[in-house]
């Protein structure tokens, strides 16, 4: 059974209005929650190189090197992450500090909680990711 035209037209309105309120992407949150989204919940390692620079740069590319050769199967199960947003600072008028909640749960391996530390430097007009780290809490 389709939706009238009004209805149509009133979801639309929702979903722009949704997208619209994101930050976005060339913004620093923006940039932090792409990395967010390309490393810990799509495991996209070559996504979220996209978006490295410095330390960070170097970090993806060790991961890649150690994972090189190594195919994941479309059958695997990927664990399902959400992260919050927790704290943004200011490390001057080109860096940005953002920290992050992240839960992560795996089928039959219960779930884990860790903060995230995401910096971005501003290079060249763009935001980058110059480093990441995270710790279990």
């Amino acid at each position: 059974m389709g939706y009238s035209p009004g209805i149509r037209v009133g979801l639309i309105w929702v979903i722009v209005g949704l997208w619209a309120c994101g930050p976005e992407a060339h913004t620093p949150e923006g940039v932090a929650r792409g990395f967010m989204d390309r490393y810990y919940v799509a495991i996209d390692l070559r996504g979220a190189r996209e978006l490295c620079t410095g330390l960070a740069l170097s970090k993806i590319d060790q991961q890649l090197e150690l994972t090189k050769g190594v195919e994941i199967s479309p059958d695997t199960r990927k664990p399902k992450v959400r992260y919050r947003l927790l704290t943004v600072k200011e490390g001057g008028p080109s860096s940005k500090l953002f920290v992050f909640e992240g839960e992560i749960q795996v089928s039959q391996g219960g779930t884990s909680k860790k903060r995230c530390l995401v910096i971005l430097r501003e290079q060249g007009g763009k935001w980058k990711v110059s480093h990441f780290a995270d710790q279990d809490i």
